[in-house]
């Protein structure tokens, strides 16, 4: 996923899967850039009365905080004294709980958070932000403003020469790259981490001509921001709000915004709200009404779902469908139930891509198919735990695309061992991780995908009819039976025998022990006898041997990691390659 997808720490509906990406952002994007001279002179003379409940707030670090509580604190000197309670993004940058315990042990609770995560400063010290037109200012300066490098020099900067002396740096173009920058000439910007809090009325006088605004990790908690950010740019089109942390869209917060941008988001294309805060699934409901050309709506880490289904009120008002709507990406957003999912999804009759990744969801398409032009899907670190849960996948009779790893199902099995199975199970991919699948590889993936299956028949018939349900429309196809694959079908000698290449891979070998050599071995032969076989070639121990076979040079490897197991019953045949490697 793209940067804008990654979760900012300590903001609600993170979720465990996203550990990595929220490892990320803690290295360098859990603080916004501090005003300089540390939170800045206007938060300096800010009383608390010009702080709200709910408002996103900095220190002088830069770290990020929601203010929980306004008013005095029992353990402080002054009790009238007001002070605001906060919330930190950050887990480890608070004290305490949201309560304090005074000298007689007595608690006193003023809001609640997990540990660690509360404070209280004095409101002087809490930034609550500037406003768009201040950073963008910042940001874009005028034709007229100071150079950088007058007459092409940057002032005081030198680099070193052989002779020991400095020569001067010059930063040539400042005119012209200024001049390309001018904020009547852009249509795009992108000011994250700006401690922007709040949208001025005036806006439109200035950028009332923006197409793509990204507003990532600000200060922004009012949806009458967003509208008045809509209002201004009535050709706004593309618009990123991850990172900030926003209330519910309630009917009524809704009929505000409305009041404010009487037209809504008329031109919005794609909207990205990530790690919003979201905690209902009828606050998309009343984003779809708002933008009613909305083709991407991206909102994962949001806490949208429980184990039941949609989390917040049912709106029907809310809930017309949406046939726009191309692009839906709500992972992390806890949704454990397809049944209860595809509910909501039916909004979105033309959706061709659909991201359910980080999600308790054991399966997808269960029941009857949904999603007729859905030809991307992703279902990354899910909770897809069975053979049958991926075949269900075909069940979308469009899907070209499938991102799926990191499930259950497939832990333990290196890649070459699930692929093949994974192309067959949903036969009308193009994509599977990002990688084409070419015709020559779906065909090695069905003659895999049926050794597999023939193998797992011959020892236990119900579990390879119920986790290769393909078998047998593939042995029509191939013309491969149980009986043809195992050594026992062989009526001579001759025709018992194949003729194999071995190859040693093990990283301790010799580098003669790479060359390719030229063996005709029987297919009776176990796998636990090739091993002894191998021992006395490459001179590994049996029991650290990793032994398996591909039809050529560039097909794809499947183990052979049953020692009771026969060459025939795995299917090798003449001009097969057997590699042997070292655990």
């Amino acid at each position: 996923r793209s940067a804008e997808a990654s979760p900012p720490l300590g903001i609600r509906g993170r979720a465990a899967g996203r550990r990595a990406a929220a490892a990320a952002w803690k290295k360098g994007n859990t603080r916004l850039e501090a005003a300089e001279g540390g939170a800045g002179a206007a938060a300096m003379a800010t009383p608390a009365a010009e702080f709200r409940l709910g408002q996103r707030v900095c220190d002088a670090d830069g770290f990020v905080a929601t203010v929980a509580y306004i008013g005095p604190v029992a353990t402080a000197r002054d009790p009238e004294r007001a002070w605001l309670g906060v919330v930190w993004d950050e887990p480890t940058r608070g004290k305490h709980d949201g309560s304090v315990s005074d000298d007689e042990g007595r608690v006193h609770r003023y809001f609640q958070c997990e540990p660690g995560r509360g404070s209280f400063l004095k409101p002087h010290v809490a930034d609550a932000g500037r406003g768009f037109l201040d950073a963008l200012a910042e940001r874009y300066v005028t034709m007229d403003a100071p150079f950088i490098a007058p007459g092409d020099v940057l002032p005081g900067a030198f680099a070193p020469t052989s002779s020991g002396r400095g020569r001067a740096i010059e930063f040539v173009g400042e005119q012209k790259i200024r001049g390309k920058q001018q904020i009547d000439r852009i249509r795009l910007t992108t000011l994250p981490g700006e401690r922007i809090a709040r949208i001025e009325e005036n806006v439109a006088e200035t950028a009332g001509h923006f197409e793509e605004v990204d507003l990532q990790r600000n200060l922004l908690s009012d949806w009458d921001d967003v509208a008045r950010l809509a209002a201004a740019m009535p050709g706004l089109a593309r618009l990123t709000i991850t990172g900030n942390l926003f209330p519910p869209l309630t009917p009524g917060v809704a009929a505000s915004f409305v009041s404010i941008s009487p037209s809504a988001l008329p031109s919005l294309r794609k909207l990205v709200a990530h790690y919003c805060g979201l905690t209902s699934w009828c606050t998309l409901r009343h984003i779809l009404r708002l933008a009613p050309l909305l083709e991407e709506l991206h909102v994962a880490g949001n806490t949208l779902f429980d184990a039941q289904g949609p989390l917040g009120p049912t709106d029907e008002a809310a809930g017309e469908a949406c046939p726009g709507l191309r692009v839906l990406d709500v992972a992390a957003t806890g949704v454990a139930s397809w049944s209860a999912a595809v509910r909501e999804l039916r909004l979105f009759p033309g959706l061709q891509e659909l991201h359910l990744g980080d999600n308790p969801l054991p399966a997808v398409g269960e029941g009857e198919a949904e999603l007729p032009d859905l030809r991307s899907l992703v279902l990354t670190s899910t909770g897809l735990d069975t053979w049958q849960a991926v075949h269900a996948i075909s069940r979308f009779a469009s899907l070209e695309s499938l991102r799926l790893s990191d499930v259950p199902v497939l832990r333990g099995r290196g890649a070459s061992e699930v692929r093949p199975l994974i192309v067959v199970a949903v036969p009308t991919l193009r994509f599977l991780n990002s990688s084409p699948i070419s015709a020559r590889e779906r065909q090695e993936s069905e003659r895999t995908y049926l050794r597999r299956a023939l193998r797992v028949a011959g020892e236990d018939p119900q579990a390879a009819a119920r986790d290769f349900p393909r078998m047998a429309e593939l042995q029509d196809k191939l013309g491969m039976s149980l009986t043809t694959s195992a050594s026992s079908s062989h009526t001579t000698l001759a025709a018992a025998m194949v003729n194999v290449t071995m190859r040693s891979v093990a990283p301790s070998a010799a580098p003669s022990a790479a060359e390719p050599t030229p063996k005709r071995i029987p297919t009776s032969l176990s796998v636990g006898k090739l091993k002894l076989m191998c021992k006395r070639m490459y001179g590994i121990e049996p029991a650290k041997q990793a032994i398996s076979f591909r039809r050529d040079r560039h097909g794809i490897p499947e183990a052979m990691d049953r020692d009771h197991m026969t060459l025939g019953q795995y299917g090798i045949e003449d001009g097969h390659e057997v590699l042997v490697n070292e655990l």
